[in-house]
């Protein structure tokens, strides 16, 4: 995460992109200034500017150190030129920059206009024409780059935003499923107990006045018993829930690091996800050996494996109700762990397959579709988990996405390794079958 004082910097920057801010203020020179005179001060001078402005007329020349030292320089050159005006030695077309133009227009000007520019200089003038003094090529040079890595940390502060805004969504719509899920198990325990409430009060009712018989407190045990399985069903079903749904929701939103059952989590993370699941009609199922520990951060998990179903739910079932999704895991050689996502849906076109870890791809623009799910995956993997993930598909035959990592993930992030788009894993990056 960029720091607050970068985001500050930038902001006063905002508006310092300019050629204003390439001005050195050095003076203009009349016309009449003799060339031995310009040399001199060129000469004589360390602290002079490394080009001079010519006010020519209604028009300006530029005069600068490297022309004028080298003219001097030649055989016949101090004779020839020492009393001429500077008028004569110097760039009579100089590129002229209003100082309004931002950093950009400023270099397609030098690159269509007057590419010399980049040696000798440029003159930079107001709204109005009048003089501000001169700008160098390397200035324009250092300003661009610096330029750019504004741009560049803008776009990563806007991404990082973004998938901040993507995970809290996410958690949102988690918390909103879990509460109604919750709602069933403990309306039922609810209206269990009222009932058996009631019953009780009618027991003792007919106990104090000593009209309770053998066949009535017969019925009213084994009315118990059977309100007594039900709230114990529905009360330890609305505990798993909360269970479930607690750890989750925690470890979305810390980056706790801790040992854990994989297999286990992903089935609470399906859990949480339950009622989303339920309400596209699909079936999810989760494979793999019970007894196999990750050291890591179960978050990472919580967020690909919530990214992928509701991927899943989102592209690969639209249109075609039902359906099933399958999550293998499965260990690996060097002690690695693969994590397998199958889905029989639609699957993905050719011509989307290459695009689909990219940042704000989608297919959905304009229909709720933020292009961040998969992206956040493929960063999750790439650098938290220190893996790589791939995916295999065809149109009409589904979709497979494969995970492959560590199974002591990194202690700390790895860089990035450069955007999806130009990665290349021979046989596993893609695969459209």
């Amino acid at each position: 995460m960029v720091g607050s004082a970068v985001r500050s910097t930038l902001i006063e920057a905002e508006f310092a992109w300019t050629a204003a801010s390439l001005v050195i203020p050095a003076e203009a020179l009349d016309a009449s200034t003799s060339c031995g005179e310009v040399n001199r001060r060129f000469t004589d001078d360390p602290d002079a500017p490394p080009a001079f402005a010519v006010r020519h007329g209604s028009s300006f020349g530029l005069i600068d150190r490297e022309s004028c030292t080298t003219t001097f320089a030649l055989r016949f050159g101090r004779e020839l030129y020492e009393r001429r005006p500077v008028t004569a030695i110097m760039d009579r077309e100089p590129l002229v920059v209003e100082s309004g133009l931002d950093i950009g227009a400023v270099s397609a000007l030098v690159a269509d206009r007057k590419p010399n520019a980049l040696r000798s200089g440029f003159v930079v003038v107001d709204a109005h024409g009048a003089y501000c003094g001169i700008g160098t090529g390397l200035d324009l040079m250092r300003a661009t780059a610096e330029h750019l890595q504004s741009l560049m940390i803008r776009q990563s502060l806007m991404h990082e935003t973004l998938v901040e805004n993507e995970k809290l969504a996410s958690l949102g719509s988690l918390v909103a499923g879990i509460a109604h899920e919750i709602n069933t198990p403990l309306g039922v325990a609810l209206v269990a107990a009222s009932q058996l409430d009631e019953a009780t009060g009618g027991i003792s009712a007919a106990l104090e006045s000593g009209t309770l018989q053998r066949s009535d407190l017969a019925a009213y045990l084994e009315m118990a018993r059977e309100i007594s399985k039900l709230l114990l069903g529905n009360t330890t079903r609305a505990a798993e829930l909360v269970q479930s749904f607690k750890q989750v929701a925690v470890d979305q939103t810390s980056d706790e690091r801790r040992s854990f059952a994989l297999v286990a989590y992903v089935n609470d993370v399906v859990v949480s996800l339950r009622p989303q699941i339920r309400r596209s009609h699909v079936n999810v199922s989760v494979e793999g050996p019970e007894d196999l520990i990750v050291d890591g951060h179960p978050g990472v998990f919580a967020q690909i494996v919530t990214n992928f179903i509701t991927n899943a739910i989102t592209h690969a079932f639209e249109g075609k109700p039902g359906g099933s999704i399958r999550l293998r895991i499965a260990r690996r050689p060097r002690d690695l762990i693969r994590f397998s996502f199958d889905d029989d849906g639609r699957g993905i076109s050719a011509e989307h397959v290459e695009h689909i870890f990219e940042p704000f791809f989608t297919t959905r623009r304009g229909r709720g579709g933020s292009g961040l799910g998969l992206n956040i995956v493929y960063n999750l993997v790439r650098r938290v988990l220190g893996g790589r993930v791939w995916v295999e598909t065809a149109v009409g035959a589904g979709t497979t996405f494969h995970v492959e990592f560590p199974r002591v993930t990194p202690q700390q992030a790895v860089a990035h390794a450069g955007p999806p788009a130009t990665e290349r894993i021979p046989d596993e990056r893609h695969a459209v079958r």
